[in-house]
């Protein structure tokens, strides 16, 4: 996996139950095929190879010994909601990280139920499906301030991101070739394959016009594949993390909210809203020069980004920058006259 991460590890290492191994048989002590070793026999010990044959050839026992592996047995191992769910369960409780599984399961079963009703659906049809069975659910898709998915599913509240992230997990599993796309501050899903390439957001069939002109994405942003352009699976993971930074700043925990965007940098380097965050995190805690290096680095990938011009006018007035501060905010009021 990405950067030598693993949800496989991640899970592992915050159960009780792992003491450097874990007694898999529940004879009294930890074997040594009860621990990680170079499995895939590549010369390091405990890399993300490793850990997924561990957990591959003692998926069983896991299930018994992990409540993780349980809840996410009905899903294939390599799904990106393992990812996501691993990510969060630092911030939420192991009811929770259950319930967001169930409803992803819940929501699987229906859509598999649905097209096997006899009904010829295009692959646009499919796809909404899912979003119709979030509804029918009771899901409401509408901007949240929490970032999470677990907590969002807990609400039955989901916006653009996390509503994205429920129909990548389902299309993961039935084959269809779906993936994530940024446009700034948005995020919905593309179809990609078999001939045929359309977007997908809340539901809505919608053209990469449409972002360019409601959300005035300049042409330097998209051809860069700063926006608009389909995220890898290092990507997509890069959103786990910036989810998880943004309620890490909600609750003042700065420094870890930092660590958090400095590894959805690693995994993408072109996420511009993740430098922004960073920026103002940074600044948070009056580290201002660094904060302005992040604004600096944002508008490099999206010089349209307003609110980035701004931030970076408050963090130059905070070193008395006075004419350059003044000069940012003009830029800003320039490109979105609510500021």
């Amino acid at each position: 996996m990405t950067m030598g991460y693993s949800w496989i590890r991640d899970v592992l290492m915050r159960d009780p139950n792992w003491q450097g191994g874990i007694d898999l048989n529940q004879d009294g002590e930890i074997r040594p095929e009860e621990t990680i070793q170079d499995y895939n026999q590549n010369g390091p010990v405990g890399d993300p190879g490793d850990w997924e044959l561990f957990a591959a050839n003692n998926a069983q026992a896991l299930r018994k010994r992990v409540a993780f592996f349980g809840w996410s047995a009905p899903f294939k191992r390599d799904n990106s909601i393992h990812e996501l769910l691993a990510i969060e369960s630092e911030m939420v409780s192991p009811e929770d990280v259950k319930q967001a599984y169930s409803f992803a399961q819940t929501v699987l079963k229906i859509v598999r139920e649905r097209l096997n009703d006899g009904q010829h659906r295009a692959n646009q049809e499919k796809i909404q499906l899912v979003y119709q069975v979030m509804q029918d659910l009771g899901v409401r898709f509408i901007r949240q301030e929490d970032a999470l998915f677990t907590t969002n599913v807990k609400r039955k509240q989901l916006d653009c991101d996390t509503s994205s992230f429920m129909a990548l997990a389902v299309a993961h599993e039935l084959g269809w070739p779906l993936s994530l796309v940024l446009a700034p501050g948005h995020v919905f899903v593309r179809w990609e394959g078999e001939g045929e390439r359309f977007n997908v957001d809340e539901g809505y069939i919608l053209p990469d016009s449409y972002y360019v002109n409601i959300l005035n994405i300049s042409k330097k942003s998209r051809e860069a594949g700063v926006y608009l352009a389909s995220q890898s699976r290092r990507q997509t993971m890069a959103l786990f993390f910036h989810n998880r930074g943004t309620a890490k700043g909600e609750l003042g925990r700065y420094a870890e909210e930092i660590a958090d965007y400095d590894q959805a940098l690693a995994l993408n380097p072109k996420y511009a809203t993740a430098y922004y965050n960073r920026g103002v995190a940074k600044g948070d805690i009056g580290r201002f020069a660094e904060a302005i290096a992040d604004y600096d680095r944002a508008l490099a990938l999206d010089p349209k980004y307003a609110t980035a011009y701004y931030n970076r006018g408050v963090a130059k007035e905070e070193l008395g920058y006075w004419a350059e501060a003044k000069a940012d905010f003009e830029t800003a009021r320039n490109l979105d006259p609510n500021l």
